[in-house]
């Protein structure tokens, strides 16, 4: 596990199904980190949020919000994703015109304009 605030890896266990970061001390709830896992789960498997929260019995709002974080995170990878691939733009289109006279003589010349 990693901590959201600081991405540190290092956890105190509290009572109560608590833990707290060892450097920025957030505390973070266990129940919600699981709740947080099946809603990606289920958002994996192309269900809606209607379904889920039926399903998980969760607030629909709770689960909306989070298939709209997630929505969201996907685009900005992709976003970045296609964002780094043109780093080269080097692709062009080439087209060949033909001068009238050379059309009869079928002889063909590339003009430049």
């Amino acid at each position: 596990m990693i901590c959201p605030n600081c991405e540190n890896k290092d956890f105190y266990n509290l009572a109560n199904d608590y833990i707290k970061c060892k450097k920025c001390a957030k505390k973070l709830s266990l129940k919600k980190i699981e709740k947080d896992k099946l809603i990606i789960q289920k958002f994996c498997e192309n269900k809606t949020a209607f379904e889920v929260s039926n399903e998980l019995e969760l607030n629909y709002k709770t689960v909306k919000d989070r298939f709209d974080v997630l929505r969201q995170k996907i685009a900005v990878y992709s976003e970045d994703i296609y964002n780094s691939s043109i780093k080269d733009n080097t692709e062009y289109e080439e087209f060949y015109y033909l001068k009238e006279r050379e059309k009869v003589k079928k002889k063909r010349v590339l003009v430049k304009l």
